[in-house]
């Protein structure tokens, strides 16, 4: 269970004028935990460090070295928050979202609504990625509602708080794995389970793909981003059972050639879908 002590958060707000980052990966080498974007700004969150300083500086060289970045009057301010503070301030803006037709993503602590959905999956985020807002969640979503008929063993590589997972069990998914590099994601998907009564049909643990079994999935789905989807790809074919699928996300459409290229060279066929500058690949290994 996650303790309840108050955890403290670095905020380090990037302000530009115009700004062409295409991934955020120089920032997670740094140790981020996450990074959120607004309009004309970014905010990247590390655990609370004493080395507050060290890190701005490297953010400030990064952006002022970086050609390709292309950022304009970049100014950067610090703060620390309380991760009590941050989750209540945020909780009072997210909202009931419906996915589709038949699956409806609701906050833990407001009351279910009447609705004709017949998938209602309840989340509270805490600290991890996953809540139905980001267009790569709704994307995976929707992929999953499509890719799923009834009895499959899913693998949820970066579940963040589980949401995917416990999606597809309500479609009628077997059983589903799910692993994050986070503990405190595998904290905040475990206690999700239990509210939405998935823990029987479930497993959860921190760590990578390296740890399981071969030949042992019918579904994968990955939200996480460009270099971890390209890694992941040789990975895949010794995961999945004869004829499995991978849902692939978190990947920018500026990246969808590098994406492809390793489509190609992995005789994958693909489908892809967009939505905003996100896109989302369903694969399957090409039969020979």
């Amino acid at each position: 269970m996650r303790s309840d002590k108050k955890k403290k958060w670095l905020v380090v707000r990037v302000q530009f004028t115009s700004c062409e980052i295409e991934d955020y990966d120089f920032f997670f080498q740094l140790g981020a935990s996450g990074v959120e974007e607004e309009e004309n700004q970014f905010k990247i969150y590390f655990p609370d460090t004493d080395a507050s300083s060290g890190l701005v500086h490297k953010i400030e060289y990064f952006l002022k070295s970086e050609n390709r970045l292309q950022i304009t009057n970049p100014v950067i301010h610090t703060e620390t928050i309380i991760e009590q503070d941050w989750n209540q301030d945020w909780k009072k803006n997210y909202l009931p979202i419906p996915i589709s037709d038949r699956i409806l993503i609701k906050p833990t602590w407001l009351e279910a609504p009447k609705t004709e959905y017949d998938v209602v999956v309840e989340i509270d985020p805490a600290m991890a990625f996953g809540t139905g807002t980001h267009a790569t969640t709704r994307m995976c979503l929707k992929a999953l509602e499509d890719q799923i008929h009834g009895g499959e063993i899913l693998l949820d590589v970066g579940t963040g708080t589980g949401i995917l997972s416990f999606t597809a069990l309500k479609l009628g998914a077997r059983r589903a794995v799910a692993l994050d590099t986070d503990v405190i994601a595998v904290e905040t998907a475990q206690e999700n389970a239990a509210v939405n009564n998935v823990l029987s049909s479930i497993e959860l643990f921190a760590g990578s793909v390296d740890a399981l079994k071969p030949d042992s999935f019918d579904l994968l789905v990955a939200n996480v981003n460009t270099l971890v989807v390209v890694t992941l790809l040789s990975k895949i074919p010794a995961l999945l059972a004869a004829h499995g699928r991978a849902i692939l996300s978190g990947i920018l459409q500026s990246d969808a050639r590098v994406i492809e290229d390793h489509l190609k060279i992995g005789n994958w066929n693909f489908q892809k879908s967009q939505m905003e500058e996100w896109l989302c690949y369903i694969i399957r290994q090409s039969q020979v």
